[in-house]
């Protein structure tokens, strides 16, 4: 599930429909991309655990994706 913020919607998509995501279980892997920020935010499922990695980048940066079994940190 992918979902850019607007200004307007940013507080529901990072609180209501995160917690909605959550709860479904056929999402695997929810993001968020913040389009003024340059910030991505991606929680992935891990058995019955979500994990979550916050992903910034400075101008020129590229900002891979990470999942399952990737390295995080």
């Amino acid at each position: 599930m992918v979902e850019v913020h607007s200004p307007s919607t940013e507080y529901k998509d990072k609180n209501q429909k995160l917690q909605d995501y959550m709860a479904s279980s056929s999402i695997e892997e929810i993001v968020f991309v913040n389009q003024f920020a340059q910030e991505v935010r991606v929680y992935f499922r891990s058995g019955q655990r979500w994990n979550y990695q916050g992903l910034y980048a400075r101008a020129g940066c590229k900002i891979d994706k990470p999942g399952p079994g990737a390295e995080h940190g």
